[in-house]
């Protein structure tokens, strides 16, 4: 079972440069690229680009929700904020960091109804890439797609529009193989 936890800072208005890509990986300035990526942060969503909503969402995914989901929720959102901050200094934000109006924290690992979600392989998984060839072979003429199948995109929307990307292409070829014969 893989982790997903996101959690989404609601402000009053957009205080980030309007220039702020929609996703971006959160690397703080200093040291190298392992040494300065913050383990719980992945993927940096800028909802004012992609749905002109006040908000920035923080995802965390595999083994850095399961280490984020150790952290008190209180705790975990204040933490967010501070280094949230210190990122926003860093893209060059000329103003001051407001604090949310409110705060989301989504958690599919802990919730009930979902008992973790979005694929990703465990750091002991000795062969990814036979886990899912195994996994996507099709059953007569059921074909697999999504998140979960993709290799390099595991656990996001890319993964799963690539992915089914791919697995379309396979299907058109094989029915045109069938319409040759």
């Amino acid at each position: 079972m893989g982790g997903y936890k996101k959690t989404v800072f609601f402000y009053s208005s957009p205080f980030w440069l309007d220039a702020l890509p929609s996703y971006f990986i959160a690397v703080t300035s200093g040291g190298s690229k392992e040494e300065s990526v913050d383990h719980h942060f992945g993927v940096v969503e800028n909802y004012a680009a992609m749905k002109g909503v006040s908000a920035i969402g923080v995802v965390c995914v595999g083994k850095a929700a399961f280490s984020a989901s150790r952290i008190e929720e209180d705790r975990w959102k204040e933490e967010t904020q501070a280094k949230l901050e210190r990122l926003f200094v860093a893209t060059g934000c000329s103003q001051p960091v407001p604090q949310p109006v409110r705060v989301e924290v989504t958690n599919w690992e802990e919730d009930d109804l979902f008992f973790g979600a979005y694929s990703s392989f465990d750091s002991r998984c000795a062969d990814p890439e036979q886990v899912i060839a195994d996994l996507a072979q099709p059953v007569g003429p059921l074909h697999f797609a999504g998140e979960a199948y993709s290799l390099l995109y595991q656990g996001s929307l890319h993964g799963a529009v690539e992915n089914a990307r791919e697995v379309a292409e396979r299907v058109a070829a094989s029915l045109r193989t069938c319409d040759e014969a």
